[in-house]
């Protein structure tokens, strides 16, 4: 969990799988957290076994408790995984960097990115205020593409913000 291979053997895994310039290099990298499954494990563990000793006794197979019981007391860290991953993939973009070549390919944050990173070097480069005023984006536009990068997390967050806090502190306390 705090230790990976590195980006360059990421690099070459995904370069022998002929992943490199498409998307599917970029969900599969973030696709697994060791975090995110440890959190989801502590909680599994942490539901009563009675509840799935007494569905087996009124007659309950396995996938009958797993449908019927476990899935639906899950809903808190199911938001709670669903908002981590939502925020990590939105928020990307160095993975979507290194792995991707085509500009209609790059998410919003590297685009995003871009914008911010050209002006803050127009500004840089700038020989007078004449040629800062006819280059680049001004820095209203950079917030206001800031706050609109943003605008889907925070319309996203309130909808699963009710099971998040108990899904994080009940996956994550082992009782």
């Amino acid at each position: 969990m705090i230790f990976n291979g590195g980006i360059v053997p990421l690099y070459l895994v995904m370069k022998s799988l002929h992943l490199t310039g498409s998307l599917w290099s970029v969900i599969l990298v973030g696709s697994f957290s060791a975090f995110n499954m440890i959190l989801m494990m502590n909680y599994f563990q942490g539901l009563p076994e009675s509840l799935m000793e007494s569905a087996r006794l009124d007659g309950a197979g396995e996938w009958k408790i797993l449908f019927s019981i476990v899935l639906p007391l899950a809903a808190p860290i199911m938001a709670t995984i669903t908002l981590f991953y939502g925020v990590s993939f939105w928020n990307g973009w160095y993975d979507a960097m290194i792995f991707l070549r085509k500009a209609e390919q790059l998410p919003l944050q590297n685009v995003l990115r871009t914008i911010i990173v050209e002006s803050t070097t127009n500004v840089s480069n700038a020989a007078s205020v004449d040629a800062l005023t006819k280059s680049g984006f001004s820095t209203g536009m950079k917030m206001a593409s800031v706050f609109v990068s943003m605008v889907p997390i925070m319309c996203f967050f309130p909808m699963l913000q009710k099971h998040f806090a108990k899904g994080v502190l009940t996956g994550a306390i082992k009782t």
